[in-house]
Protein backbone atom coordinates (compact mmCIF):
# COMPACT_ATOMS: atom_id res chain seq x y z
CA UNK A 1 0.00 0.00 0.00
CA UNK A 2 1.11 3.62 -0.73
CA UNK A 3 0.71 6.18 1.34
CA UNK A 4 2.04 10.47 1.34
CA UNK A 5 2.40 11.09 4.93
CA UNK A 6 3.16 14.64 4.75
CA UNK A 7 4.31 14.84 8.47
CA UNK A 8 7.60 12.54 7.23
CA UNK A 9 8.30 14.51 4.33
CA UNK A 10 10.87 16.04 5.50
CA UNK A 11 12.75 13.14 6.98
CA UNK A 12 11.84 10.46 4.09
CA UNK A 13 13.40 13.37 1.75
CA UNK A 14 16.50 12.83 2.96
CA UNK A 15 16.36 9.17 2.94
CA UNK A 16 18.27 7.44 0.30
CA UNK A 17 16.98 7.65 -3.04
CA UNK A 18 15.74 4.60 -5.01
CA UNK A 19 17.48 4.02 -7.92
CA UNK A 20 17.50 0.31 -8.65
CA UNK A 21 15.34 1.24 -11.50
CA UNK A 22 14.97 -2.14 -13.67
CA UNK A 23 17.62 -3.65 -12.07
CA UNK A 24 15.65 -7.27 -12.71
CA UNK A 25 15.69 -6.14 -16.36
CA UNK A 26 18.82 -4.55 -17.53
CA UNK A 27 21.45 -4.74 -14.28
CA UNK A 28 22.97 -1.80 -13.65
CA UNK A 29 26.92 -2.46 -13.88
CA UNK A 30 29.53 0.02 -13.30
CA UNK A 31 33.30 -1.15 -13.28
CA UNK A 32 34.99 -0.71 -10.61
CA UNK A 33 36.78 -1.74 -7.47
CA UNK A 34 34.29 -2.05 -4.04
CA UNK A 35 36.80 -1.84 -0.66
CA UNK A 36 34.25 -2.17 1.70
CA UNK A 37 34.08 1.63 2.52
CA UNK A 38 32.17 1.94 5.84
CA UNK A 39 30.30 5.13 4.39
CA UNK A 40 29.23 3.06 0.93
CA UNK A 41 27.72 0.04 2.94
CA UNK A 42 24.13 -0.09 4.24
CA UNK A 43 23.39 -1.94 7.55
CA UNK A 44 19.82 -3.44 6.89
CA UNK A 45 18.93 -4.46 10.77
CA UNK A 46 15.30 -4.61 10.41
CA UNK A 47 14.02 -8.08 9.65
CA UNK A 48 11.36 -8.23 6.57
CA UNK A 49 12.39 -4.85 5.26
CA UNK A 50 14.11 -3.94 1.90
CA UNK A 51 15.89 -0.17 1.78
CA UNK A 52 15.67 0.98 -1.38
CA UNK A 53 19.01 2.27 -1.60
CA UNK A 54 21.21 4.87 -3.79
CA UNK A 55 23.42 3.12 -5.54
CA UNK A 56 25.47 5.79 -6.73
CA UNK A 57 26.85 6.23 -3.57
CA UNK A 58 25.99 2.25 -1.42
CA UNK A 59 28.38 -0.20 -2.74
CA UNK A 60 26.86 -3.33 -0.49
CA UNK A 61 24.34 -3.56 2.06
CA UNK A 62 24.70 -6.26 5.00
CA UNK A 63 21.34 -7.92 4.49
CA UNK A 64 21.52 -9.61 8.18
CA UNK A 65 23.45 -9.69 11.35
CA UNK A 66 25.48 -6.72 10.78
CA UNK A 67 27.11 -7.29 14.00
CA UNK A 68 28.99 -9.93 12.45
CA UNK A 69 30.56 -7.34 10.23
CA UNK A 70 33.57 -5.16 11.38
CA UNK A 71 35.62 -2.85 9.15
CA UNK A 72 39.20 -3.17 9.71
CA UNK A 73 41.74 -0.45 9.44
CA UNK A 74 43.59 -1.99 7.34
CA UNK A 75 40.84 -2.30 4.88
CA UNK A 76 38.61 -4.76 3.77
CA UNK A 77 35.20 -6.01 5.88
CA UNK A 78 35.60 -9.09 8.74
CA UNK A 79 33.08 -11.91 8.45
CA UNK A 80 32.44 -13.75 11.71
CA UNK A 81 30.53 -16.90 12.19
CA UNK A 82 29.50 -16.37 16.09
CA UNK A 83 28.93 -20.15 18.05
CA UNK A 84 25.66 -20.46 19.57
CA UNK A 85 26.14 -20.75 23.55
CA UNK A 86 22.64 -23.07 23.58
CA UNK A 87 24.80 -25.08 20.95
CA UNK A 88 22.26 -24.01 17.97
CA UNK A 89 23.79 -23.34 14.49
CA UNK A 90 25.85 -20.42 14.70
CA UNK A 91 25.13 -16.87 13.70
CA UNK A 92 26.32 -16.01 10.31
CA UNK A 93 25.97 -13.15 7.84
CA UNK A 94 25.90 -12.06 3.96
CA UNK A 95 26.54 -8.96 2.19
CA UNK A 96 25.09 -8.43 -1.14
CA UNK A 97 25.88 -5.53 -4.12
CA UNK A 98 23.25 -2.69 -4.20
CA UNK A 99 23.84 -3.25 -7.82
CA UNK A 100 22.50 -5.68 -10.11
CA UNK A 101 24.72 -7.06 -13.15
CA UNK A 102 23.83 -8.97 -15.64
CA UNK A 103 27.33 -10.30 -17.53
CA UNK A 104 30.64 -8.88 -16.28
CA UNK A 105 33.97 -10.36 -14.79
CA UNK A 106 33.93 -10.20 -11.03
CA UNK A 107 36.61 -11.47 -8.47
CA UNK A 108 36.94 -11.38 -4.38
CA UNK A 109 39.60 -11.72 -2.74
CA UNK A 110 39.42 -13.35 0.48
CA UNK A 111 40.42 -15.99 3.55
CA UNK A 112 38.33 -18.40 4.33
CA UNK A 113 37.14 -20.21 7.22
CA UNK A 114 39.10 -23.51 7.81
CA UNK A 115 36.91 -25.10 10.50
CA UNK A 116 35.10 -28.00 9.43
CA UNK A 117 31.66 -27.01 9.41
CA UNK A 118 32.14 -23.54 8.40
CA UNK A 119 31.01 -22.55 5.03
CA UNK A 120 32.22 -19.25 2.69
CA UNK A 121 31.15 -18.37 0.17
CA UNK A 122 31.29 -15.50 -3.17
CA UNK A 123 28.58 -16.25 -5.63
CA UNK A 124 25.63 -14.07 -7.58
CA UNK A 125 22.09 -14.17 -7.59
CA UNK A 126 19.17 -13.30 -9.15
CA UNK A 127 15.62 -12.38 -8.78
CA UNK A 128 14.27 -15.78 -9.84
CA UNK A 129 17.29 -17.93 -8.07
CA UNK A 130 19.95 -17.95 -10.86
CA UNK A 131 23.00 -18.63 -9.10
CA UNK A 132 26.65 -19.06 -9.77
CA UNK A 133 28.85 -20.51 -6.82
CA UNK A 134 32.32 -20.05 -5.04
CA UNK A 135 32.05 -22.47 -1.86
CA UNK A 136 34.66 -23.14 0.33
CA UNK A 137 34.14 -25.76 3.25
CA UNK A 138 36.67 -25.56 5.76
CA UNK A 139 36.86 -29.64 5.96
CA UNK A 140 39.37 -29.28 3.34
CA UNK A 141 41.79 -26.72 3.17
CA UNK A 142 43.35 -27.23 -0.42
CA UNK A 143 40.18 -27.11 -2.18
CA UNK A 144 36.91 -24.52 -3.51
CA UNK A 145 33.99 -25.60 -4.93
CA UNK A 146 31.76 -24.37 -7.76
CA UNK A 147 28.37 -24.64 -8.94
CA UNK A 148 25.42 -22.43 -10.71
CA UNK A 149 21.96 -23.21 -10.42
CA UNK A 150 19.13 -21.95 -12.55
CA UNK A 151 15.79 -20.37 -11.53
CA UNK A 152 16.01 -22.14 -8.05
CA UNK A 153 15.49 -25.45 -9.03
CA UNK A 154 16.90 -28.06 -6.43
CA UNK A 155 19.59 -30.21 -8.51
CA UNK A 156 23.15 -31.22 -7.32
CA UNK A 157 26.17 -32.80 -8.07
CA UNK A 158 25.33 -32.33 -12.01
CA UNK A 159 26.68 -29.37 -12.36
CA UNK A 160 29.17 -29.16 -9.34
CA UNK A 161 33.09 -29.29 -9.69
CA UNK A 162 36.13 -28.77 -6.89
CA UNK A 163 38.84 -27.40 -7.73
CA UNK A 164 42.35 -26.95 -5.86
CA UNK A 165 43.51 -24.05 -4.22
CA UNK A 166 46.67 -23.77 -1.56
CA UNK A 167 45.21 -23.33 2.01
CA UNK A 168 41.60 -21.53 1.34
CA UNK A 169 42.82 -19.57 4.92
CA UNK A 170 44.89 -17.74 3.01
CA UNK A 171 44.30 -14.49 0.34
CA UNK A 172 43.34 -15.92 -2.63
CA UNK A 173 41.12 -14.46 -5.85
CA UNK A 174 38.38 -16.05 -6.85
CA UNK A 175 36.72 -15.23 -9.88
CA UNK A 176 33.33 -15.64 -11.86
CA UNK A 177 33.45 -14.73 -15.61
CA UNK A 178 30.55 -14.13 -16.53
CA UNK A 179 29.45 -14.29 -20.43
CA UNK A 180 26.15 -14.31 -22.66
CA UNK A 181 27.54 -18.02 -23.81
CA UNK A 182 30.11 -19.08 -21.36
CA UNK A 183 31.22 -19.12 -17.79
CA UNK A 184 34.25 -19.78 -16.44
CA UNK A 185 35.88 -19.87 -12.94
CA UNK A 186 39.30 -19.21 -11.53
CA UNK A 187 41.80 -18.47 -9.04
CA UNK A 188 44.26 -16.33 -8.77
CA UNK A 189 44.04 -15.24 -12.75
CA UNK A 190 44.01 -18.83 -13.09
CA UNK A 191 40.89 -20.47 -15.63
CA UNK A 192 39.96 -23.69 -13.34
CA UNK A 193 36.45 -24.22 -14.94
CA UNK A 194 34.52 -23.28 -17.95
CA UNK A 195 30.66 -24.11 -18.85
CA UNK A 196 29.48 -23.99 -21.81
CA UNK A 197 26.04 -22.50 -22.48
CA UNK A 198 24.93 -24.80 -25.14
CA UNK A 199 25.92 -27.70 -23.66
CA UNK A 200 24.78 -27.45 -20.38
CA UNK A 201 21.51 -29.15 -20.22
CA UNK A 202 19.68 -30.79 -16.78
CA UNK A 203 16.62 -33.66 -17.05
CA UNK A 204 15.07 -30.71 -14.45
CA UNK A 205 14.95 -28.08 -17.57
CA UNK A 206 11.87 -27.30 -19.88
CA UNK A 207 12.36 -28.75 -23.63
CA UNK A 208 14.93 -26.43 -24.78
CA UNK A 209 16.17 -24.24 -21.71
CA UNK A 210 19.91 -24.55 -20.82
CA UNK A 211 20.72 -24.71 -17.25
CA UNK A 212 22.03 -21.21 -17.71
CA UNK A 213 21.90 -17.95 -15.37
CA UNK A 214 20.98 -15.52 -17.50
CA UNK A 215 19.09 -12.81 -15.35
CA UNK A 216 20.72 -9.88 -13.74
CA UNK A 217 22.67 -10.88 -10.33
CA UNK A 218 23.69 -9.16 -7.50
CA UNK A 219 26.92 -10.40 -6.26
CA UNK A 220 27.17 -11.71 -2.36
CA UNK A 221 29.69 -12.89 -0.01
CA UNK A 222 28.54 -14.92 3.07
CA UNK A 223 29.76 -17.07 6.27
CA UNK A 224 27.67 -19.57 7.64
CA UNK A 225 27.04 -22.77 9.82
CA UNK A 226 26.94 -26.02 7.08
CA UNK A 227 27.67 -28.23 9.94
CA UNK A 228 24.52 -27.34 11.99
CA UNK A 229 22.10 -28.03 8.99
CA UNK A 230 18.51 -29.86 9.55
CA UNK A 231 19.81 -31.65 6.01
CA UNK A 232 22.20 -34.55 6.96
CA UNK A 233 23.41 -34.34 3.09
CA UNK A 234 24.27 -30.46 3.63
CA UNK A 235 26.17 -31.18 7.03
CA UNK A 236 28.31 -34.09 5.88
CA UNK A 237 29.42 -32.05 2.50
CA UNK A 238 30.08 -29.24 5.12
CA UNK A 239 31.99 -31.34 7.43
CA UNK A 240 29.96 -31.95 10.11
CA UNK A 241 29.21 -29.87 13.24
CA UNK A 242 31.64 -27.10 13.87
CA UNK A 243 34.65 -28.15 16.79
CA UNK A 244 35.06 -24.79 18.84
CA UNK A 245 37.13 -25.36 21.45
CA UNK A 246 37.99 -22.41 22.86
CA UNK A 247 36.74 -20.35 20.40
CA UNK A 248 33.38 -18.46 20.26
CA UNK A 249 33.95 -17.21 16.62
CA UNK A 250 35.66 -17.69 13.49
CA UNK A 251 36.04 -14.83 11.04
CA UNK A 252 36.73 -14.49 7.09
CA UNK A 253 38.40 -11.42 5.59
CA UNK A 254 37.15 -10.24 2.50
CA UNK A 255 39.52 -7.77 1.01
CA UNK A 256 37.75 -6.67 -1.93
CA UNK A 257 35.48 -7.49 -4.89
CA UNK A 258 36.59 -6.02 -8.49
CA UNK A 259 33.92 -5.56 -11.33
CA UNK A 260 34.36 -5.52 -14.72
CA UNK A 261 30.93 -4.93 -16.85
CA UNK A 262 30.20 -6.15 -20.30
CA UNK A 263 28.33 -5.11 -22.60
CA UNK A 264 26.09 -7.20 -24.65
CA UNK A 265 28.64 -8.35 -27.01
CA UNK A 266 30.77 -9.74 -23.79
CA UNK A 267 33.12 -6.34 -24.35
CA UNK A 268 34.38 -4.94 -21.53
CA UNK A 269 33.36 -1.49 -20.73
CA UNK A 270 33.48 1.44 -18.03
CA UNK A 271 29.30 0.73 -17.87
CA UNK A 272 26.14 -0.82 -18.81
CA UNK A 273 24.07 -0.31 -19.35
CA UNK A 274 26.02 3.28 -20.89
CA UNK A 275 22.09 5.24 -20.08
CA UNK A 276 22.46 7.01 -16.78
CA UNK A 277 18.50 6.51 -16.00
CA UNK A 278 18.88 3.50 -15.92
CA UNK A 279 22.42 2.99 -14.47
CA UNK A 280 23.56 6.42 -12.40
CA UNK A 281 27.49 6.74 -12.51
CA UNK A 282 29.12 5.97 -9.17
CA UNK A 283 29.18 9.23 -6.96
CA UNK A 284 30.89 10.21 -3.33
CA UNK A 285 28.90 9.34 -0.22
CA UNK A 286 28.05 12.15 1.88
CA UNK A 287 30.16 12.44 4.90
CA UNK A 288 26.45 12.23 6.35
CA UNK A 289 25.28 9.55 4.42
CA UNK A 290 23.22 6.75 7.06
CA UNK A 291 24.70 3.84 7.05
CA UNK A 292 22.19 1.65 8.90
CA UNK A 293 18.33 1.63 9.45
CA UNK A 294 18.84 0.40 13.59
CA UNK A 295 15.68 2.43 15.74
CA UNK A 296 18.89 2.76 18.16
CA UNK A 297 21.00 5.00 16.71
CA UNK A 298 19.89 8.87 16.77
CA UNK A 299 20.09 11.46 13.98
CA UNK A 300 19.62 9.30 10.85
CA UNK A 301 16.57 10.51 8.59
CA UNK A 302 16.74 7.05 7.41
CA UNK A 303 16.28 5.42 10.55
CA UNK A 304 13.15 7.74 12.06
CA UNK A 305 11.46 6.87 8.49
CA UNK A 306 12.41 3.30 9.00
CA UNK A 307 11.11 3.25 12.73
CA UNK A 308 7.85 5.04 11.97
CA UNK A 309 4.65 3.49 12.99
CA UNK A 310 3.24 0.86 9.93
CA UNK A 311 7.38 -0.18 9.59
CA UNK A 312 8.27 2.35 7.02
CA UNK A 313 11.37 0.73 5.09
CA UNK A 314 11.47 2.35 1.86
CA UNK A 315 11.67 5.89 0.35
CA UNK A 316 11.71 6.98 -2.94
CA UNK A 317 12.41 10.65 -4.58
CA UNK A 318 11.33 11.11 -8.40
CA UNK A 319 11.62 14.88 -9.39
CA UNK A 320 10.59 16.23 -5.65
CA UNK A 321 7.69 14.00 -5.14
CA UNK A 322 8.46 11.69 -2.25
CA UNK A 323 6.42 8.62 -1.72
CA UNK A 324 7.08 6.73 1.15
CA UNK A 325 5.96 2.64 0.95
CA UNK A 326 4.17 1.58 3.74
CA UNK A 327 3.69 -2.46 4.54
Amino acid sequence: MTAFLLPLLAAAALAPAAVQAQANVTGSCVTGRITFDRLRTYSNVLPGSTPKLNVSTYDMIIDYASKNVEFPSTGGASLALIKDPSGKAATGTRVSTTRYILYGKVTARFSALSLPGAVTTFISMSDRKDEIDWEIVGKDLNSAQTNVFYKGIPEFALHGSTEAVADVSKPHEYTIDWKHNTLSWAIDGVVKRTLNKDTSISPLTPPGERWYPSTPSLFQISVWDGGASDSKGTSDWAGGAIQWGSRSNITALYEWIDIQCYDDHDNPVPKWPADATVNPDKKAAPSNQPTSNDPKQQGNAAVRVGAAPMALVAAAVFGGLVSVLAL
